[in-house]
């Protein structure tokens, strides 16, 4: 139990940096759909290893794996802001 709650505070946390990065509103010329567009292209090219660590029991794998899709959300996110007007 206590590693279920360990592993959901550290996702709490990781996903809690990447949401802090993204602005509260979306600008007139960044649409959520733009976004999802962008977050999932990045998702599409995880790694395998990624994809397997992710169903692994030892808690600390499973933690390396949502820190790094974690931190591809954020990048593709910021690559979005970077070709805005």
């Amino acid at each position: 139990m206590l590693v279920s709650q360990n592993k959901s505070s550290r996702m709490s946390q990781s996903l809690g940096s990447v949401a802090a990065s993204v602005p509260t509103r979306q600008s007139k010329t960044m649409s959520d759909h733009d976004h999802r567009a962008s977050i999932a292209a990045a998702i599409e090219k995880l790694p395998q290893w990624v994809r397997h660590d992710l169903s692994a029991t030892d808690a600390i794998v499973r933690a390396r794996a949502e820190e790094t899709i974690a931190a591809r959300i954020k990048a593709a996110i910021e690559s979005d802001r970077l070709v805005e007007p």
